[in-house]
């Protein structure tokens, strides 16, 4: 065959025909060409990026079909051409002349349809993307050459197309409308690269020189997509066994290689063929083929003509269509795809986990198949039928070892992924394919519905083996883990009904779910609830039953329990499934029975078992968490195990058994609330007793542990009581052996001193609690058990009894009060109950109807015992009242009124009435008081009106009717919210009620002029009376107080020369009384030196007095207000005499003032303005007028004489000036400040600054400053702010008050100029300096002009100056320097802003920090000498001397902080003066000091322990004297280690025992003559030498302890562990002397005060003042003896001065037992307690042998006078100090006052002060 001549021809051809399609005009006849042209174009375009595919597809066409060893070879060979050739070799048929037609002829493909892969010839224009001239060459036959010698040619370029074309318009037409690849070009020559694939066997090759460096991107591009494809390229070209993928660089080496291999193996089960295709890498695959006979092809493809969707190509069908199925084996696909034996693009996914590939007639692109063609809906038909034969084959028991690659495991992937079918719009068909899989597998498996089929692969009961089951009887378990997941589930199936789906499908399980829900109606996917909550029944059948029933195994199947069941819970209801307390399984609980207010209530006829979770543990504790039930209540509870960490790791299980009621949580409201109906329908008492123990066992749980839990009303259970009987817990009362907080002391006493034949009491008696001890309440803390039965209902105390009223009562009975016996009331108790109704109850008794019944509504409370109060005694009284009040802390909202009302006319014919127990409390005496009078005290019993409470409630004033002290306590105990519901109830009168202010006043002043009023309470007593008058005004002038109606009090208290009296106002014609009504104390105070009868009731508010006595009692009072006086000083009228500014005497009172001012309160902080510089600026203008003589006139009245009690008088002269006149005869001191301060704060308008003011001046008068010095406004701000606890707000008030003046810190002005200019500033300002100052706006001017050079503010300087208070805020302000503004300072004349105390820290903390560094500069510095064992004392000087070390003054200039360059070369000149090297050259070569000091101080220390026996041995035994270093008690170390320490060779270098003894004996420490060693044979020493040494050790250490502790007592010495002390008592009472005996315990002793008021030390004095010396420590014994002297002697002082108390029950401390033979204790904090003036007083003894005048307070005694001190405590503590107690008859006894007591801090100096703190660790 002439294959050139071909070539030639075909050529010519296509020249001829394409220029016989154009005229002579050179148009054309027909534009077929332009438009064959542009459909190559765009069928080039349709396979952009699929060129190589298509390659390879021709080349896998031109194999022979019955072969399966082809091969491909792709090369892109970069070393030819500028940018490299791309060849495809293929080993298959070589080219034709009807393949040369076809490449050049688009859409005339010379392969048959059906013959090969390519159906239209249209693939191969895709190569234009990257060339232009595609190159083919093949052989001419199979034979084998070293070049191809068949067809070889190329495609005509453009300079081909200028040969071939001679007309010029034709040659332009060719070029532009010629299509792609037309014109055959023969090729002569062959490269060696094209013959290389000749030599290699290769029939054909493509050639493709690559057009540009784009083209080799795409190619590239290509070559990646081969490897990054995502399925298998080979899978179904069964014609080849390899493709291979290779890139050759530009110097011809490999960079790149693709082998894809394929083999296949075939496989028949049950008829059908398959086959296991192996593609290596790509994965094995199992494919299943089928063929669709040629007449139905041809059919399909004759209707796809017609409808003109196939080309008439496909007429030319030969053979049978062909369809196969592939699904992988070995994992799961990444992607499914459509094949037309290769695979389509991207978008053409299979409907099934898998590789469909079909002979389907694709679009151009490849990349979908229409399926509306019927060809092609018939291959998709053929593939889902060959699907559903596939499964049946594989689901079959002839595929069990059919073949070693179909495993179970393979074959159920296969056949879900086969099974699994979805549309997809790539295969888009009429009907869906997957309804013929499911029609097909009925068919064939002969099943009724597909979910009957055995087709889903699931795990057998053996958990191992896999098998086949239905649909409906598998579930996709997702469960996991040991207890629910599928091995469990595969193992207990014959109990659930359904196996698990093959776990090892992985995420198939949800495609056949998908698929399964749509082709079966009613699919169940995931495991019914009913079917989970019987694997669980089953689980826990299993492991209760196995023997490995351990905690772990049931922690483990609780801890999944709540994730496998979900919501299924409730299904679990009364299965056995939950393990109790005894390690049994119990049902759980089901939702049937309800329980009583959250737990189970029986239902009829059935008993419902509560099961309940145990108790949480904290911190492991099991001992009261083990709830142990007793075993008659096992029937109806159970506890669910103690060993399962329910609230740990099984929290989310609890929480999930409680959400489905299957469980209950622990609730003990619960638990207790079945228990105590169990126990009350329960009449045995054991049966009540383990109900009440366990009760109380699951109250006591949280309570050990912190937490609170409160019974409720549902928890009833019965008690024991003394009788042995046992009640309901709210009828028993506490008894005598229960805590005194219950009651039950109190009720034992009351029911004991209670007459008899009281049926109330007999029955409140036979209701007492049992005894503590009894069984019931065993094995736990009283506390916890008191707690739980209160809460359990039993009464603390006395409560109310329920009396019942008959039915009806007649009117006659009712009137006369006759029905009382029916009711059980005595006759005496309903007449007083009669009484009390008719005078609260309006018209109570004036019934409608005399006839009918009456009905008593409501509950009728009766206070047992209160019918036979009349016969109580005075205890018996005072327990009764401590009862009742008691109660009435929290009395009940009911029953303190009955309705009573006609039974016919309910309305009409109504009443209220008290309740008995309210008349009682209000109108019957029961309340036992002390009544001061003439004889003392009387007893008397009263009505709770008659007792005038305070209005805190807190205290009873001492000087007034009180209560007895027990019931007085009672009272002061009721809290402020329960003092309403006892005033409201008893109708007891408290202080300052508003509506009794005027009964008040009349009270207090009667009891005032009774003859038994205690005249020491006086003070008290006024400011009680006078509060009361101003409460009074208050409401008249508010309107609230008609004085027309109201009842003045006829008496009143009025002041009269130095004492007060009652004044009657009644009597006609009796001396007027004035009435204070004015602020002015001037006419006050003569008023009283008058002598006149004056009602004062304070200067607050007394106008309003004033109108309030006017309005009352008319002109039988005279008002101050208008009272005219006149004051006469040394014979001159107030003002004509000296008159000095007061600033002037104290400068300190503008600054007192200022701070005073921030600290008031309320309303007189209100009035504050808001400019304080008013206030001083009156302060600055008031003046002082001294006088010896003061004479004045009152009320026309001329009066001589000293106004001894007024230091001095205010008066506002007409010339508006403020004068002060003062009797000030000496010098101005602090005194006189303290005299004039009333006036002052008069004269400045500010009554209310004098307390705050005489604080400040408290602390200031003892500081020694000077009263006329100025003071130290930055040294004394702060600590009197601190006085006044002032804060920041108001301390910064403080300063810009005194701040303010411009003038005041001229000072610091100067300072400024100097610093900015010199003294020419200085000199300029002084010129004019009082001028300047005064004018703002000169004083700016000559500022600018001075500052401006030195870029200063003026504004910025003058508000530093007026705002700072310190040179130091000034300069901070300023931002200057601080040396600058010193040395200015000091130029003007003023003190420098100096800081010694921070030098002085600083230089001391320097030396701290390099204290190390400066010993070893000293150590160097001796170590010469001390190397020679020569004493260096020096050292020890000089290093005591360090801290010594004194800042330089001229630091003060210089520094705000010294620089720490400065502190070192300060101490290196301090090393220099002690001829030591500075720090920086240090001490180089010694030992460190430490290691030095531990090391000799341990040597020492054992040197001296061995030493001290044979030093003193061997010098008594040679008659020597001991060293004095050697006979201290401590052994000698201390002594020694000095002698070392002094000689400096303690710290110099580590010392042996031989240079320790060596330095001894050359300090002179060493015993002269003894041998410097301690060797016993050396110093000849015997074991009897140091025994007796040792004997005389222990003597001597005896006798310094008797010593110690012994105590000089009437001229001998008493040893306390030898003391016979009832002998010493009767000595001491025999000696002490009358003076002491007889001296008035009420008599408090003489001191002054507590800083000497005459001698005020200054700062000075007070830094030198050195602290006392700390009390010597003496053995405790000896103390505890001094205690108990001083303590014997106030025993016996009391003993003679209250002969009718009990001293032997006062002495309360332990030091009483050998005398009282009364137990004691040493914690209460004071040593006697007694009654004395209606008071508790609390006395603590301090005893010495000498007379120091001082004392110590422990701990306990601090808080016992704390709480004494508190303002309502009712009682009084003292100090009894005792001195020289050692000589009786020179001893002393006095009273102290309280020390925490304003009183002590008077005239008590604190000498040193000691904390006692606690803390608690972090666990």
């Amino acid at each position: 065959m002439d294959f050139r001549r071909i070539i030639d021809e075909v050529a010519r051809r296509k020249v001829t025909g394409f220029t016989g399609t154009i005229d002579e005009d050179g148009e054309y006849y027909s534009k077929i060409y332009a438009g064959s042209a542009s459909m190559g174009e765009s069928i080039a375009s349709d396979y952009h990026g699929r060129f190589l595919i298509e390659l390879i597809q021709n080349a896998n066409d031109v194999h022979p079909d019955n072969r399966s060893d082809g091969a491909i070879e792709v090369v892109l060979n970069l070393a030819e051409g500028p940018f490299g050739v791309l060849y495809v070799a293929n080993g298959g048929t070589p080219f034709r002349p009807k393949n040369v037609d076809a490449l050049c002829d688009m859409g005339l493909s010379s392969k048959p349809p059906g013959e090969s892969i390519g159906n239209k010839g249209l693939g191969f224009r895709s190569v234009h993307h990257v060339t232009d001239v595609p190159h083919v060459y093949s052989r001419a036959s199979d034979a084998k050459a070293d070049h191809f010698d068949g067809f070889c040619f190329r495609f005509a370029g453009s300079d081909d197309l200028d040969r071939l074309f001679a007309n010029p318009r034709h040659r332009e037409l060719a070029k532009s409308d010629l299509p792609l690849f037309h014109i055959p070009v023969w090729v002569s020559e062959q490269p060696e690269a094209v013959t290389h694939f000749a030599r290699q066997g290769y029939s054909s090759v493509i050639a493709l020189p690559l057009r540009s460096a784009d083209a080799v991107a795409d190619v590239r591009r290509e070559f990646a997509s081969v490897r990054e494809s995502g399925v298998p390229l080979l899978l179904f070209l069964s014609r080849l066994a390899s493709l291979t993928v290779k890139v050759l660089g530009p110097d011809g080496t490999v960079e790149d290689k693709i082998i894809l291999e394929r083999t296949e193996d075939p496989v028949e089960i049950g008829g059908q063929l398959l086959s296991v295709a192996d593609l290596g890498s790509a994965g094995k695959y199992l494919i299943a083929r089928r063929t669709v006979p040629e007449t139905e092809m041809l059919s399909a493809i004759q209707d796809g003509i017609e409808t003109k969707q196939l080309h008439k190509h496909w007429e030319k069908w030969e053979g049978d269509g062909e369809i196969a199925l592939a699904v992988r084996l070995d994992a799961m696909v990444p992607q499914t795809r459509l094949y037309t034996y290769l695979p389509m693009g991207t978008q053409a996914v299979s409907p099934f986990n898998g590789f469909l590939h079909g002979t389907f007639f694709p679009n151009s692109s490849r990349t979908a198949v229409d399926a509306s063609i019927k060809l092609n809906a018939l291959l998709a038909e053929t593939a889902a039928a060959l699907a559903a034969a596939t499964i049946a084959t594989l689901v079959s028991p002839a595929a069990d070892g059919a073949s070693p690659s179909l495993d179970h495991a393979c074959r159920a992937n296969a056949v879900v992924d086969l099974l699994a079918w979805e549309p997809v719009d790539s295969l888009a068909t009429d009907a869906p394919l997957e309804d013929i899989i499911v029609e097909q597998l009925i068919f064939i498996l002969g099943v009724e519905c597909l979910g009957d089929a055995p087709i889903v692969p699931a795990l057998l009961q053996d958990a191992q083996l896999l098998g086949w089951s239905s649909a409906t009887r598998t579930r996709h378990w997702t469960e996991e883990g040991e207890f629910f997941g599928a091995d469990a589930a595969a193992r207990n199936a014959p109990s659930t009904g359904v196996s698990p789906i093959w776990p090892g499908l992985g995420p198939r399980i949800v495609r056949l779910g998908k698929f399964l829900a749509r082709a079966i109606i009613g699919y169940v996917d995931r495991p019914r609830d009913q079917e989970r909550v019987a694997l669980v029944v089953a689980i826990a059948r299993e492991i209760a039953s196995g023997k490995q029933s351990t905690m772990s195994r049931w922690s483990g199947f609780y801890r999944q329990l709540p994730k496998f069941l979900d919501r299924a819970g409730i299904g679990l209801a009364g299965a056995l499934v939950l393990l109790d307390a005894d390690g049994k399984l119990r049902k759980a609980m089901t939702p049937a029975g309800e329980v009583e207010g959250k737990a189970v209530r029986r239902k009829r006829g059935t008993v419902v078992v509560s099961v309940f979770f145990p108790p949480a543990r904290r911190g492991g504790a099991q001992d009261e968490d083990d709830l142990v039930l007793p075993a008659s209540l096992a029937d109806n509870f159970a506890f669910l195990s103690h060993g399962l960490d329910w609230y740990g790791d099984l929290s989310e299980a609890r929480e999930y058994l409680e959400k489905h009621k299957l469980a209950l949580e622990f609730d003990r409201d619960v638990i207790l609330a079945q228990l105590s109906r169990i126990v009350r329908a329960d009449g045995r008492n054991a049966t009540r007793a383990a109900g009440l123990r366990l009760a109380f066992q699951i109250w006591r749980g949280p309570r050990t542990k912190g937490r609170a839990f409160k019974l409720q009303a549902q928890h009833r259970f019965m008690v024991p009581t003394v009788g042995g009987e046992f009640v309901d817990a709210r009828e028993a009362v506490f008894s005598r052996s229960w805590p005194d907080e219950t009651l039950g002391p109190l009720i034992h006493r009351f029911i004991g001193s209670a007459p008899t034949g009281s049926a109330d009491i007999d029955a409140l008696a036979a209701r007492r609690l049992g005894d503590r001890n009894h069984y019931c309440f065993k094995g736990s803390s009283g506390e916890l058990w008191t707690e739980f039965l209160a809460e359990l209902g039993v009464q603390k105390g006395l409560h109310p009894i329920r009396k019942t009223p008959p039915a009806s009562i007649p009117a006659r009975r009712l009137k006369d009060f006759s029905f009382c016996e029916d009711l059980g009331i005595p006759e005496t108790a309903a007449q007083a109950w009669r009484a009390d109704i008719t005078e609260h109850v309006p018209d109570a008794f004036k019934l409608k109807s005399s006839t009918g019944g009456y009905i008593l509504r409501g509950e009728i409370l009766w206070l047992p015992g209160q019918g036979d109060v009349e016969r109580f005694t005075r205890d018996c009284l005072e327990h009764f009242a401590q009862l009742i009040i008691a109660w009435l802390e929290a009395p009940p909202a009911k029953g303190w009124a009955i309705d009573v009302h006609h039974h016919h006319f309910i309305h009409d014919d109504a009443r209220d009435w008290p309740t008995p127990i309210r008349s009682f409390l209000r109108s019957s005496a029961w309340i036992p008081a002390d009544q001061p009078s003439t004889e003392g005290t009387q007893h008397v019993t009263v009505r709770a009106r008659d007792i005038w409470r305070t209005e805190d409630g807190e205290r009873f004033p001492p000087f007034l009717r009180r209560p007895t002290i027990p019931v007085m306590r009672a009272l002061e105990r009721v809290t402020k919210g329960q003092a309403g519901e006892l005033l409201k109830r008893t109708g007891m009168s408290q202080l300052f009620a508003p509506d009794t202010l005027v009964q008040q006043a009349a009270f207090l002043a009667t009891q005032f002029g009774s003859v038994g009023f205690d005249r020491y309470f006086e003070r008290h007593f006024l400011n009680l009376y006078h509060r009361g008058w101003h409460r009074l005004a208050t409401r008249h002038t508010a309107g609230k107080l008609d004085t027309a109606t109201a009842k003045a009090p006829s008496l009143i208290v009025v002041k009269e020369g130095n004492g007060f009296r009652t004044a009657d106002l009644t009597p006609a014609g009796s001396p007027a009384v004035y009435v204070r009504d004015t602020r002015d104390d001037t006419v006050v105070s003569l008023a009283e030196a008058a002598g006149v009868s004056l009602f004062d009731a304070g200067s607050g508010d007394a106008e309003a007095i004033g109108r309030l006595m006017a309005a009352l009692y008319g002109d039988r009072v005279r008002l101050l207000s208008g009272v005219g006086y006149e004051l006469i000083a040394d014979g001159q009228a107030l003002g004509e005499g000296e008159t000095v500014p007061v600033l002037s005497l104290c400068p300190r009172l503008r600054l007192f003032v200022a701070v005073a001012l921030e600290a008031l309160k309320g309303a007189d902080y209100q009035r504050l303005p808001a400019d304080r510089q008013g206030i001083l600026a009156k302060l600055e203008r008031l003046l002082i007028q001294r006088a010896g003589m003061i004479r004045f006139k009152f009320d026309g009245v001329d009066i001589e004489g000293d106004v001894e009690h007024r230091r001095a008088f205010t008066v506002k002269l007409e010339d508006e000036r403020t004068v002060v006149v003062t009797r000030v005869s000496g010098a101005f001191d602090w005194q006189s400040v303290d005299d004039l301060l009333p006036s002052v704060c008069e004269a400045i308008e500010q009554q209310s600054l004098e307390p705050n003011l005489r604080l400040l001046l408290s602390d200031i008068r003892y500081s020694g400053a000077a009263v006329d010095q100025e003071p130290d406004l930055e040294g004394e701000i702060e600590p009197l702010a601190d006085r006044l606890r002032l804060g920041a707000q108001a301390r910064s008030v403080v300063r810009d008050t005194l701040g303010a003046s411009i003038e005041r810190q001229s000072p610091w002005l100067k300072a400024v100029l100097h610093a900015a200019g010199g003294q020419a500033a200085i000199d300029a300002f002084e010129e004019d300096e009082a001028a300047i100052v005064q004018d703002v706006g000169r004083l700016r001017s000559f500022l600018s002009l001075w500052l401006a050079p030195a870029q200063m503010d003026v504004e910025r300087v003058l508000d530093a100056c007026r705002t700072s208070l310190t040179i130091s805020e000034l300069r901070e302000a300023l931002g200057m320097d601080f040396a600058v503004l010193n040395h200015a300072l000091v130029a003007v004349g003023e003190a420098p802003d100096t800081y010694p105390e921070v030098h002085a820290g600083q230089l001391v903390h320097f030396i701290r920090d390099n204290d190390r560094a400066i010993l070893d500069c000293l150590r160097i510095t001796h170590a010469g000498a001390l190397a020679r064992f020569e004493p260096a004392p020096g050292y020890s000087a000089a290093r005591d001397a360090l801290y010594e070390l004194k800042t330089d003054p001229a630091w003060l200039i210089q520094f705000r902080d010294v620089p720490e360059l400065i502190l070192a070369a300060h101490v290196d000149a301090w090393l220099l003066s002690h001829r030591a090297p500075a720090l920086a050259e240090g001490g180089a070569g010694l030992e460190p000091l430490d290691e030095v000091r531990d090391s000799n101080a341990a040597m020492t220390r054992k040197l001296v322990a061995t030493a001290t026996p044979l030093v003193r041995a061997w010098c008594v035994k040679n008659s020597a004297t001991v060293p004095a270093p050697w006979i201290d008690g401590d052994g000698g170390y201390s002594s020694i280690r000095t002698v070392l320490d002094k000689g400096g060779a303690f710290e110099f270098q580590t010392l042996s025992e031989t240079s320790v003894i060596r330095w001894l004996a050359i300090l002179g420490a060493w015993p002269a003559g003894m041998p410097e060693s301690l060797d016993r044979d050396v110093l000849g020493i015997g074991d009897k030498d140091l025994d007796a040494e040792h004997a005389r050790v222990r003597a001597e250490a005896d006798a310094r302890k008797r010593e110690a502790r012994s105590v000089s007592f009437n001229g001998r010495k008493i040893d306390p562990e030898e003391a016979d002390w009832p002998s010493v008592c009767d000595e001491l009472s025999a000696t002490l002397s009358s003076k002491l005996l007889s001296m008035a315990i009420g008599s408090a002793a003489k001191l002054k005060p507590s800083r000497a008021r005459d001698k005020p030390r200054s700062r000075e004095e007070d830094r030198k003042q050195k602290p006392p010396p700390p009390p010597s420590r003496a053995p405790s014994q000896k103390t505890d003896m001094i205690g108990r002297l001083g303590e014997m002697a106030v025993y016996h002082w009391l003993r003679r001065r209250l002969p009718d108390q009990d001293i032997d029950a006062a002495w309360v401390s332990g030091n009483a037992r050998p005398i009282t033979n009364r137990e004691g204790s040493d914690s209460l904090g004071y040593d006697f307690e007694i009654g004395f003036r209606g008071q508790r007083w609390q006395i603590e003894v301090k005893a010495s042998l000498s007379d120091p005048c001082a004392f110590i307070l422990g701990e306990t005694e601090v808080r016992a006078g704390r709480a004494a001190a508190r303002p309502r405590s009712g009682t009084q503590y003292w100090i009894a100090y005792v001195s020289n107690i050692g000589t009786p008859s020179q001893a002393r006894v006095e009273m102290l006052p309280n020390p925490m007591s304003e009183e002590g801090e008077a005239v008590l100096n604190l000498l040193g002060e000691g904390l006692r703190y606690g803390f608690v660790r972090v666990p």
